[in-house]
């Protein structure tokens, strides 16, 4: 496929090299794991008998104006170290940038990040630093941007230019959530949108979804609490103590004994918090 062919590259002007440079790259075959891009927007390539036919790499030209037309332009950005940094973006009342700020249990975020644990304790023991490592990664930004919204948000950022959403919030009623990032953002929450979000978030075996970890489905609410049944009080309590200003403030469960970690009958979570 051409997308692999892009990360084994050995001449640096072949045409896979310069699809891998360019970025926008898709799988031959729309039945590959690339397919959502394909059939989703077939616009982009000339899709016959489940094949595309796009360019080598794809015309970032016909990309672009496909994208100019599009009723909205979203970028997903993972690295953003402070939410401060682009406030004044949002300012402007003429700003048509809006934030939707997704954040989530930095325990389960941990939790899916590490390795599981063996019976090697020297592994288990770099297993404990690693949990820390990423704690004081994590909460860090997580502090501050939280505490940033929590002040700027109705006085430096306009209410309807930022929106905070907890993935558990989102996990237990996708439905729900996604009607109000719809509204925040402006565009219809049509029918087509609400029958993939059901389909996408429950489990079905008929649906003709990828279903696991790095699939288009899984059981949203078993996600939610997942690291409560795979991590130890010793490890939660690790992170806690790092975290804890990061979880007060969005509204998550510290927990002080083992028996209320693994009381999965109970959320660890508060009932609010879209801002």
């Amino acid at each position: 496929m051409l997308y692999e062919k892009a990360f084994n590259v050995t001449d640096r002007n072949d045409k896979y090299s310069r699809c891998k440079i360019h970025n926008v790259c898709f799988a031959g075959n729309t039945q590959s794991k690339y397919s959502a891009y394909l059939t989703r927007d077939a616009k982009i390539c000339n899709v016959v008998n489940n094949f595309q036919y796009c360019p080598e790499p794809i015309d970032l030209e016909r990309l672009s104006a496909h994208c100019r037309g599009s009723v909205l332009i979203a970028t997903k950005m993972i690295y953003l170290c402070k939410l401060e940094w682009i406030s004044s973006f949002l300012s402007p009342p003429s700003a048509s940038l809006k934030v939707l700020h997704l954040v989530r249990d930095p325990r389960a975020t941990i939790n899916s990040r590490i390795p599981a644990r063996n019976s090697d304790s020297g592994s288990n023991t770099a297993r404990l630093g690693g949990i820390r490592f990423y704690a004081k990664q994590i909460c860090e930004k997580l502090s501050v941007n939280t505490a940033f919204a929590n002040r700027a948000v109705g006085t430096v950022i306009p209410h309807d230019k930022y929106m905070r959403i907890r993935h558990e919030d989102f996990s237990m009623d996708p439905i729900k959530t996604a009607e109000k990032i719809y509204e925040f953002v402006s565009i219809p929450f049509d029918v087509d949108i609400k029958r993939w979000l059901v389909e996408a978030t429950s489990f079905d075996k008929s649906l003709n979804l990828k279903v696991g970890d790095q699939g288009t489905k899984r059981n949203s609410r078993d996600i939610v609490s997942a690291w409560r049944m795979k991590l130890t009080f010793e490890e939660v309590v690790v992170i806690q103590d790092i975290c804890k200003d990061a979880l007060t403030m969005l509204g998550y469960e510290v927990y002080n004994t083992n028996e209320d970690m693994l009381d999965l009958n109970k959320l660890h979570f508060t009932s609010k918090t879209i801002i």
